[in-house]
């Protein structure tokens, strides 16, 4: 489904393989054969309350927005990433023509804007299994 229509759209779809939770993930990267996910988590936390100086304790519970990364390959599985080139190749170990692309291409995959742009370039790399 597509959140906000128009130029700034988002598409969401749903997961459904073996090993990953159920719910939507955001489409980062929309290639035809790569597919970049984040699937957003709430979870609840608890952290200690700005006090008066007494010596009761108390705690506060937020919300904190955690991420999950996931690869689609070409025959529908999804493979968790984290932000690290280690973790990518871990996913991709079934593609030698991007694994060995993104061994040789330079820079760094700390931020979720470069592992987009890496994904985006080893899209056409990866054929589908016949």
């Amino acid at each position: 489904f597509l959140l906000n229509p128009g130029p700034q759209s988002r598409r969401f779809v749903r997961l459904a393989s073996a090993g990953v939770p159920e719910g939507f993930a955001e489409v980062l990267s929309p290639g035809p054969h790569l597919q970049l996910l984040k699937q957003w988590v709430k979870a609840v936390e608890e952290a200690p309350a700005a006090t008066s100086g007494y010596a009761a304790a108390s705690t506060t519970r937020v919300y904190v927005d955690r991420f999950k990364y996931y690869v689609r390959t070409p025959n529908g599985q999804l493979a968790a990433v984290r932000l690290k080139r280690a973790s990518l190749q871990e996913a991709l170990v079934s593609y030698p023509a991007a694994l060995q692309a993104l061994k040789t291409s330079k820079g760094s995959l700390n931020s979720e804007a470069e592992l987009r742009n890496a994904i985006a370039a080893l899209d056409p790399l990866v054929m589908p299994a016949p």
